[in-house]
């Protein structure tokens, strides 16, 4: 990926985090009025993987929450879910050797059988969690990331408890 579509994927992600710092407009407005706001969680494992809950109670959940959009991305595996009411990206978070670790794969069509492979199926694929990994002495972003990769996971629960510098990229 060139570094101007980097910089660009970085400000676009920088725009959502200022734009979730507003308060929501109101749903009651018509739809016609403008854009909408929707819930999304792209991050979430179920009992397949390394999650607590199987996939179906796992949409039950977020629909009753209000969510919109959800992704499961389990470990090295395509969890496919269908939910009425909610729309479901196919997604995995794919394990990698070395320092990324996990890349997060979304939009695969099936389970795919390298990155370049997800990559031509039209996946999307970010780095996940890089914040909470460490890179040795420095906190520069690596120069060999795959070029396939078109994004990087900003934020997410895993936040919560990682190391102090998380908060200071």
């Amino acid at each position: 990926m060139s570094k101007h579509k980097m910089i660009g994927l970085g400000l676009a992600l920088v725009a959502l985090i200022i734009l979730s710092l507003f308060p929501a407009p109101s749903m009651t407005a018509a739809a016609s009025s403008g854009p909408e706001w929707l819930l999304a969680d792209l991050h979430v494992h179920s009992k397949k993987s390394d999650g607590s809950l199987p996939p179906d109670k796992i949409v039950e959940l977020y629909k009753e929450k209000g969510f919109d959009i959800l992704a499961i991305s389990d470990h090295d595996r395509l969890t496919q879910v269908k939910a009425d009411g909610l729309i479901i990206i196919p997604a995995l978070e794919w394990t990698c050797p070395g320092y990324l670790k996990h890349l997060l794969m979304y939009f695969v069509q099936r389970m795919p059988t390298s990155v370049t492979d997800a990559y031509n199926q039209g996946a999307f694929i970010c780095i996940a969690h890089p914040a909470t990994w460490s890179w040795g002495e420095s906190t520069d972003i690596p120069k060999d990331i795959p070029q396939e990769v078109e994004g990087y996971e900003l934020y997410n629960g895993h936040c919560l408890s990682a190391p102090s510098w998380c908060a200071e990229k």
